[in-house]
Order: C-alpha cells, then structure tokens, then sequence
C-alpha cells in the first residue's frame, strides 16, 4: 500500500492573508490545499470538504490561539484531524500550552518553509503509517473473527457427538479412546478462547458486564468444574470462605469466574496427590461496596524464583519443557492479570520450588440493594418449571453435523424438530407450520440468521421491508403469525465480542454460542418460553 491511498488534503488556517498565501506557494505542489482566514476573534468558516492535517498559523495576541486550537479539537468536522501551530510565541511555556491544546506539533516564528515542508511530511508519513496499522488491526480481527467461526462450527460437532458417543455404554477401551478425544477437544476449546480474549484485551474492547451474582454459588460452580480433574490427580480441595459474606454482589462473575478457573486449572495441573486451598476474605467493605481478596494455593511443583518476574508475560511458559509436559498458549495469567485490573484489583504470586506456589488477587464488587435469590436458587426455581413436550422447534442450520446433532439432543428430550438449511427456507417453514421456537444459526447460504429474523419481527409488526425482497412470502408470513411473537434463539459460532448484542439488536431473544452444552441449551429454551409465556399472559 502507498502513500497515494492517504488523500493529502492541508488545511491552512491563519489570521494573515499574507501567510495563507506563502504556505500555500511552499505546499502546493504536494498536497491539495484548503485555506481559510480567521479573524481577530478567532472566527473561521471551515470548509465542508475534509482534510487530513491542518497548519494553524497564529498571530493571535495573548491565548487566544491555543483556545482556537482547543475549539477545534472540539469540533465535529475537525476534531478527529491532526493540527500543527506555528506562532511568534516561542517560549518553552508556550510550547507546551500549545500542545496541551491539542497539537501535534509546534513550529515557532520565524520558520524557514524548507523546516514547515519537512515537518508536514513527517506528519503525513505518521498519518500513512496509523492507516496502515489500522487497517492491519482490522484484518486480525476480521481473520481472528472467521478463524474462530470456522474451528468453532466443527469443533462443536466434534465435542458433541464425542459426548453422545460416552453416553451410549461404550466399551472400556473405546470410552478411554473417547475420554481422550474428548479433553484434546476442550483444550483446544480453550485455546481458542484465550486467543480470542487476548486479542480483545490488546485492542481495548473488552468491557465487563454487570449482574447480580452469589459468590458463594459461584464457587459451588467451580468446584463442580474440577471436582473430577482434581481426583484423577490425588488431590483435594479444601474452599474457605469468610463466614461473614452474606450479600448478593454487582459484577462481571464470568470474568471472576475465568480467573478462578484459570488460577485452579494450573493448581491442578502442577499437583499431583497434593491439597489446592481456595480462599476468600473480605478486605475491605463499605455500606455500597466490598473488596475481596481471592488466594488459590497449591503444594506443586512451584516455579523458580527467576521466572517469577516473567510468568505473567504473554506466550510465556516457565520453561520450554513445561509447555511440552503441561500444554497451554503462555496466555492463561497475561490473561488473568488484564481481567483482574479490569475489576479494580492485582495479581501477585508467591512461590517456592518445590513447595508450591500461592497466586492471590483483589477484586472489587458493588453490593446488591435487592432482595434476591442466590444464583443457584434462581436456576432450581427455572428447573422447577419444565418445557412443554414435545416442543414444536424449527432447527435452521446448515452445517450437516451440527443439524444431527442439535437434532440428537432435541429429540432424545421428545421434542419434534423441523429442520431448515438457511435463513429463507425457514421463512418458507414458518409461513406454513407453527413452532414453539426457533433454534436459528448466523452464518448461512441464500438469507442469513440474523436477516431472516429481521424479516420475522417486521411481519409481526404487519410491516414487510423491500430491502429484502420476497414480498409474497412475507404477506403469507404476516397471516401466518397474525400479530403473534415468535421466540428466536441464536446457536450460532460467532463468539466474539459484540456478536451476543448483534444478536439482539437484530431481534433474537437470546443467544448460544457454539460450542455449546447440552443443558444450556434448554437452560436458555426454558428462559426465553417462560418470557415470552409471561409477556404473552400479561398482554391478554
């Protein structure tokens, strides 16, 4: 890519006609150039077409110019455009007031046009260069973004036929077989996954969200995790709570819940026949807000005292041995350290070889004004109020493999499952049959999930958009549903940040990333029919 993808469009602002006219003689055989005068209040009419760097050109007594050059930071048209001063005010004072405003640069008079031209070259060059690394930026994520989508959608099919696979009485030997498969599975699963949030974390667009959670359920949860890992290891866990945590707290628990599970994964893994002691202190609490402290300790291996300063550092395994011995990317604690900062606390280790190491972190959550259910009484409750069978469910996906599996776990539960291979044939289905729900994947052939579903909801609102055609199949859609609500759930492997909410915003009523479980699939068909049955009641 060369300089010529960068339009080089400067935009001369002065209050001396004089020096609009020598700037633009200097410059003009380079750059396109746009000039403008300011008059002695720092007015200006800036010009509609846009420009990539302006040259301020201040003769402006006092500081007014440095509040013009504010102004324009501030300013829609230009507040995104680099800016160079040039002002008589050479004292270092000024200098910096003039990039405290805004500035990227800062040329004093008299300046020789030869150190003006030279200088807007750098700049141009720093701007090709931000281009270029924009756009670089972009492409990773776009290839992370199609990379994940494309493991994902047979990595599901793997992982759940693998699982059907142990639930059918297989042989010792062929279950040792699956057993394997089915953990080579799950860590690649999860290297993934670390590669995807390490990406997120680079770039800044990791946001954490904020429910409200029941610590003590979600070490529950944990403990159920590795409950297993931790016996075919001869180890036990031993959790310590403070006695005193009785509230129901405002977070990000799945981002809590990641570090923890990350911090006993490797306790685990490093020990054999050993103790992994989890504990958790109240440090400090106010009558809104609670800092917890978190410590996983192990009796392992430990790591050596000289690569203790590293192991936080991504890619970074003890030694190469380790990788070979233990597996993983070197980017489960990089990633642990982000996601602790995140909720406003650090991560420290202690450790001696041999004796095992102590990883322990502070997190700071707010507390919960409202009376509610621990998590886990909230899931019984759910449990509690089981899904009609057989539920009439519309199954649109077009990966063969995951249409029989999703169709393996859906009928083994009694239900009936019509199956559609894209977006638009799932139009045709609901056009001519009613359904409970539909199950709907993304990325599709002929209509995409997210497109069909758009379609859905305008004919539920007697409303057919031209953008996307088929007129008489929505005519036959809107009579079909008469002003009725039809629940739509993605299943889709786009697990990137933001995809949950593209979900949404298209009007799904909830959303399952692949590879998925078996029990969050009804866990979320049980949601989203329980809603809609009570929108439903309330609006009769």
């Amino acid at each position: 890519m060369g300089d010529s993808s960068l339009r080089k469009t400067l935009l001369i602002l002065s209050d001396i006609p004089e020096s609009l006219g020598l700037l633009e003689y200097a410059l003009k055989d380079e750059y396109c150039i746009v000039k403008e005068v300011i008059d002695r209040e720092g007015l200006m009419n800036l010009p509609a077409a846009p420009a990539n760097l302006i040259l301020l050109d201040i003769n402006i007594t006092g500081r007014n110019g440095f509040d013009l050059c504010r102004r324009l930071q501030e300013v829609p048209e230009t507040e995104n455009i680099p800016l160079i001063i040039l002002s008589a005010l050479n004292q270092e004072k000024d200098i910096i007031a003039g990039f405290a405003a805004g500035a990227v640069d800062y040329i004093t008079k008299p300046y020789k046009l030869s150190i003006v031209r030279a200088r807007v070259k750098t700049q141009f060059k720093l701007l090709h260069a931000q281009e270029v690394a924009e756009q670089a930026n972009q492409a990773k994520s776009k290839f992370l973004a199609n990379m994940s989508h494309e493991i994902r959608t047979p990595l599901n099919a793997i992982i759940g036929m693998n699982r059907c696979a142990l639930e059918s009485s297989p042989s010792d030997k062929v279950r040792r077989f699956l057993e394997n498969a089915k953990s080579a599975a799950d860590s690649l699963l999860a290297i993934i996954n670390d590669v995807l949030d390490f990406s997120k974390i680079e770039e800044g667009r990791l946001e954490l969200a904020k429910r409200q959670f029941y610590l003590p359920d979600l070490m529950e949860q944990l403990l159920e995790t590795y409950a297993l890992d931790a016996k075919e290891r001869g180890n036990q866990i031993v959790l310590e709570i403070d006695s005193h945590f009785i509230h129901t707290l405002i977070g990000d628990d799945q981002r809590l819940l990641q570090v923890l599970v990350n911090l006993l994964g490797n306790a685990i893994k490093f020990t054999e026949n050993g103790t992994i002691t989890i504990k958790v202190v109240i440090k400090e609490e106010t009558e809104a807000e609670v800092l917890l402290q978190f410590q996983v300790s192990d009796t392992g291996i430990g790591i050596p005292f000289e690569d203790q300063s590293s192991i936080f550092e991504s890619f970074t395994q003890v030694d190469s041995t380790t990788s070979r011995r233990y597996g993983g990317s070197g980017l489960g604690l990089a990633i642990c350290q982000s996601l602790v900062g995140l909720l406003d606390g650090t991560l420290e280790l202690e450790s001696r070889l041999g004796f095992g190491s102590t990883f322990f972190f502070t997190a700071r959550f707010k507390k919960s004004s409202l009376e509610t259910l621990p998590l886990v009484e909230v899931e019984k409750s759910l449990d509690r109020q089981l899904l009609p069978t057989p539920l009439r469910i519309l199954l649109v996906e077009d990966n063969q493999f995951n249409r029989e599996l999703a169709l393996l776990l859906l009928e083994k539960e009694g239900h009936q499952v019509t199956m559609a291979v894209d977006g638009l044939k799932a139009l045709e289905s609901l056009s001519l049959e009613s359904y409970d729900v539909v199950l709907m994947d993304v990325q599709m052939p002929e209509m995409d999930g997210t497109s069909a579903t758009k379609f859905i909801r305008n004919c539920e609102k007697d409303s057919l958009d031209d953008s996307f055609g088929h007129r008489k199949l929505g005519i036959r859609l809107i009579k079909k549903i008469k002003g009725g609500h039809i629940p739509v759930i993605a299943m889709t492997a786009h697990a990137m940040s933001g995809d949950r909410d593209k979900c949404l915003e298209a009007g799904m009523d909830d959303y399952i990333a692949k590879p998925y479980q078996p029990d969050e699939i009804f866990r979320v068909l049980r949601k989203v029919l329980i809603a809609s049955h009570q929108s439903t009641s309330c609006g009769a």
